[in-house]
């Protein structure tokens, strides 16, 4: 099952600008990700995914936010990135699914 998400040019557009200072904050994660996890790769396929990878969460018309989220646990990402508009429904599921012992 192939979980990649696309995103066309219009949406994309509509959810990120590439101008300050967004460009600023995306640049800072990127370098914040590069120096923590050396080691792992970007992903936003989960049949890609490698334990200690980050995730990249795009739900879509095709999987749910909980349904990638189940995918991906599978996988073990030492990070994940979403949009905001997904907070809720992942710190539900992190409630859920995620123990804290």
């Amino acid at each position: 099952m192939n979980t990649k998400s696309t995103t066309s040019n219009s949406n994309l557009s509509k959810s990120f600008s590439w101008h300050p200072p967004f460009y600023k904050r995306a640049n800072d994660l990127g370098v914040f990700l590069r120096n923590k996890y050396t080691n792992s790769q970007l992903s936003d396929d989960t049949e890609k995914l490698k334990i200690g990878d980050i995730y990249i969460l795009n739900s879509g018309e095709n999987f749910t936010t909980t349904e990638l989220l189940n995918l991906a646990r599978k996988k073990s990402p030492v990070a994940l990135i979403a949009d905001i508009k997904d907070k809720k429904v992942i710190e539900d599921w992190c409630i859920k699914n995620i123990r804290s012992d």
